[in-house]
């Protein structure tokens, strides 16, 4: 399954990422490809059985990527 999400400064082509639903982890995923705004997430298949349960029965979510170790540019 491929999704796209909202784009963030430190989001990089090739990342990998923990997918958590209820602070539980369902599966990983890896950027496939930046775009302007977005960014298309590859979704493994335990992860896609579960936000296809999301995304079918139209249960409000969001994606939020988290990265510690990041400093944006500037603070304005």
């Amino acid at each position: 399954m491929i999704i796209r999400c909202e784009r963030k400064e430190f989001i990089q082509e090739g990342d990998q990422l923990a997918i958590t639903r209820d602070d539980k982890l369902i599966g990983y995923g890896k950027v496939i490809a930046l775009l302007d705004e977005h960014v298309l997430v590859d979704i493994d298949d335990s992860a896609s059985k579960s936000l296809f349960e999301i995304f079918s029965e139209a249960i409000p979510c969001d994606f939020t990527f988290v990265n510690e170790k990041y400093t944006p540019k500037s603070i304005e």
